[in-house]
């Protein structure tokens, strides 16, 4: 699995069919009723960073969150409008498309019937950046529509030459790109699983694929997660958590330990992805997995601990904070529906001198953070002062995926299969640690800017010589060791870059 800009995604040229919602649907969903489907507290924080007039704001207009993979067979026309439309009408998430009501102040919504949902195709020749005529990123970004429209999806099928009734060795590649409000990290695999088994089904003739798992409905779980959030008060613990969390920030969330080079709050630069495809091998990956559990921690414990051994170098602290998120599904059929069920949730532990003790810190931490699930920092922050936006403040955040415990039937490596996503300005470090089936990788969403053109080199080389510590002794001890660690920081500008693609 990979990370990529979509601008910086190698999209297969040529011949290509690209499908947005059909006139006749979108007219449906204009029509629809009010079905009093409430936007999720973090779709609300989406939906209300929208309507921000800022520069800032107005260039990240259309976030993308999507996949690209392919598909070794003929493309067939029908059986992929049939394949994305079928996706589309299982889950309610798409169903609804939501408004801004003036006279309430407060967003509403329309329920379309899901056999309304169908797409339409279109025909174009995708350029190679450089060459004359649009690349798909440039299409995309001139077709996709954008809040508040409720056709925040587009399926297309690229390279389809390559996969005519002809071809020996038919391939071609799949990319569906999505508004984030529609979907989360999760979801994407989802989908990937989904559109190929439909594809299947319908390449073979089936006229519908009745044996899927069992899913649930989005609308509920909104209307679920807004009963919780409007019961609760100043006094409540998640709104006093978030509010001693932001007050370790003066008032904002945590920052990246390096310089980013942004020094006032409202200052952004042009978004990058840095993607270190081979960061660990499996080899590496397990042996560090086996130390995080000797030492009575987690492999994701044990990545946080690694950042909080590096902050504690870089800044002197010896508590470690950051914003991590958490799924917020809670059954079942939950986790085999499409839709934004995460959330950032507030993360402190205490860095000490090893290794040792700062993974299990790490993974109390982990436990002990469980209560916030479902309380995003929007809604908690209002209930304190009702005035403010729900638009989200920056923070730096660290995820970690283990694919390996998605529930996926294929290979994703064997598909070529691709996170894509879009952001066109940044104020914050976004990275994510993925175990993957070959290994490790490390990937970074980030201000554009010189300081974190040498910085993230240096913290991903860092990281990595943490981790080779780790693996070879078993631990890793700062403070015994202080002015080996101090050196390669003090210098980190002057060591050269690792090996890495820069997205």
């Amino acid at each position: 699995m990979e990370m990529n800009l979509l601008r910086d995604w190698p999209a297969p040229t040529g011949r290509a069919r690209l499908f947005f919602a059909s006139a006749q649907a979108r007219a449906a969903q204009a029509q629809a009723p009010e079905k009093d489907v409430p936007p999720s507290e973090i779709q609300r924080a989406a939906l209300d960073s929208s309507r921000e007039t800022s520069a800032y704001m107005k260039g990240n207009a259309v976030r993308i969150l999507g996949l690209g993979f392919k598909v070794f067979d003929h493309y067939d026309e029908t059986a992929f409008r049939q394949a994305c439309q079928a996706h589309l009408r299982r889950h309610d998430v798409y169903h609804t498309g939501f408004f801004f009501d003036e006279n309430s102040g407060d967003w509403a919504s329309r329920t379309m019937h899901p056999d309304d949902i169908e797409l339409s195709g279109e025909s174009v020749d995708v350029a190679a950046p450089g060459q004359p005529g649009d690349t798909f990123a440039e299409m995309i970004d001139v077709r996709q529509p954008r809040i508040p429209d409720w056709d925040l999806f587009s399926f297309s099928a690229l390279g389809i030459e390559h996969a005519g009734p002809q071809a020996d060795a038919p391939e071609f590649t799949v990319a569906i790109c999505m508004d984030h409000l529609l979907t989360d990290g999760f979801s994407i695999f989802m989908i990937f699983e989904e559109i190929m088994m439909f594809y299947e089904a319908f390449r073979a003739g089936a006229q519908s694929l009745t044996d899927l798992p069992e899913h649930a409905s989005h609308a509920d779980y909104a209307r679920r997660d807004m009963a919780f959030c409007n019961q609760l008060t100043p006094d409540s613990p998640q709104v006093v958590e978030w509010q001693r969390f932001q007050a370790l920030h003066g008032g904002g969330l945590p920052g990246f330990s390096f310089a980013t080079g942004l020094a006032e709050r409202d200052d952004f630069a042009p978004g990058r992805m840095t993607t270190i495809p081979d960061f660990l091998s499996v080899e590496d990956s397990d042996a560090f997995e086996a130390a995080c559990k000797a030492a009575g921690g987690s492999l994701s414990a044990g990545f946080m601990a690694v950042a909080g051994l590096i902050d504690r170098l870089v800044r002197g602290s010896d508590s470690f904070t950051v914003c991590t998120p958490r799924s917020t599904r809670s059954s079942p059929a939950e986790h085999y529906t499409m839709g934004w069920f995460a959330h950032p949730v507030p993360l402190e532990f205490s860095v000490a001198d090893t290794f040792a003790d700062t993974v299990a810190a790490a993974r109390q931490a982990n436990k002990d953070v469980r209560f916030m699930i479902g309380v995003p920092v929007y809604p908690a922050q209002k209930v304190v002062d009702p005035t403010l936006s729900s638009m989200p403040p920056e923070m730096t955040s660290l995820s970690f995926i283990d694919t390996r415990l998605i529930p996926t039937y294929r290979d994703l490596a064997a598909h070529g299969f691709t996170v894509i996503g879009t952001r066109r300005n940044a104020k914050s470090v976004h990275y994510w640690v993925n175990r993957v089936g070959h290994g490790t990788n490390l990937n970074f969403m980030h201000p554009d800017t010189p300081e974190l053109a040498a910085g993230l080199p240096a913290f991903a080389d860092l990281f990595r010589q943490i981790i080779d510590e780790v693996i070879t002794t078993g631990d890793c001890n700062v403070a015994r060791d202080h002015a080996y660690w101090q050196a390669i920081v003090d210098a980190y500008e002057a060591k050269p870059a690792p090996q890495m693609r820069a997205a």
